[in-house]
C-alpha cells in the first residue's frame, strides 16, 4: 500500500516538473521508482519503530528531532558541501540525502557525470528497505507474543463471552406466570366482595 501510495505521489509530481518545463532530461522517468525507493527506506525503519509504541507521544520527538532536521542537512535545500564536514558525515547516512542525490541527478541529466554516486545511492536506500522489513516483523512477533498483548486478547475474549451471554434469549416458564395469575385472581376476589358478586 505504501509503495503504491508512493508511487502515485511521484508521478503526479513528476508530471507536473515536465508540464512546467522544469525537467532537463528524459532520465526523470527514473526518478519515480527513486522516489519510492526513498520513501520505502523511511517507510520500513518507521514502520518498525511504530509497531513497538502504545501511544503516539514518541511520534512528535521522532517528526520534531528527526524527520524535520534531514531537510536541512540533506541537500534539499542548499549544497551539503556548504556544512561543515562533521555534519557532511552525518549526511551521508541519512536515507534523504541518497534520495535526493539520486532523483536530483536523474531529472537534471547530471547522474551521467558521476555514476559511482548514484549505485551507491541505490545501494544505501536499498539496505534501508532490507534492514527495516526483518526489523518490522521482528517487532510485530515480539508484540504478537507480548504478555500484556495476550492479557488484552484474553480480556477480549471474556467481555466477547459474557455479552453472548447478556444477548442469549430467556425462556419464560409461562406454566409458572399462569399460575401466578391465577393465585392474583382468586385472592383479589376474596379481598373485594363487590367483585366476588361480579364474578358469580
Amino acid at each position: 500500500f505504501i509503495a503504491m501510495r508512493l508511487t502515485l505521489v511521484a508521478t503526479v509530481f513528476t508530471i507536473v516538473i515536465v508540464l512546467f518545463g522544469a525537467a532537463e532530461s528524459p532520465l526523470i522517468v527514473l526518478a519515480i521508482p527513486a522516489a519510492v525507493l526513498t520513501g520505502m527506506a523511511f517507510a520500513a525503519p518507521i514502520a518498525a519503530f511504530s509497531a513497538t509504541q502504545k501511544t503516539p507521544i514518541k511520534f512528535h520527538a521522532l517528526f520534531r528531532f528527526v524527520i524535520t532536521p534531514l531537510f536541512l542537512f540533506s541537500g534539499t535545500f542548499f549544497p551539503v558541501a556548504s556544512l561543515p564536514t562533521a555534519l557532511q558525515a552525518v549526511a551521508w547516512f541519512t536515507p534523504l540525502y541518497h534520495g535526493v542525490s539520486l532523483t536530483r541527478g536523474l531529472s537534471l541529466g547530471t547522474v551521467s557525470q558521476d555514476p559511482l554516486l548514484a549505485v551507491v545511492n541505490v545501494l544505501f536506500l536499498t539496505a534501508f528497505v532490507v534492514i527495516g522489513r526483518p526489523l518490522l516483523a521482528l517487532f510485530d512477533e515480539r508484540l504478537l507474543h507480548h504478555p500484556l498483548d495476550r492479557a488484552v486478547q484474553r480480556a477480549g475474549a471474556h467481555a466477547a463471552g459474557d455479552h453472548v451471554v447478556r444477548a442469549r434469549p430467556q425462556h419464560h416458564d409461562h406454566r409458572a406466570e399462569d399460575q401466578r395469575d391465577g393465585d392474583c385472581g382468586h385472592h383479589c376476589l376474596r379481598a373485594d366482595p363487590l367483585a366476588r358478586g361480579r364474578h358469580r
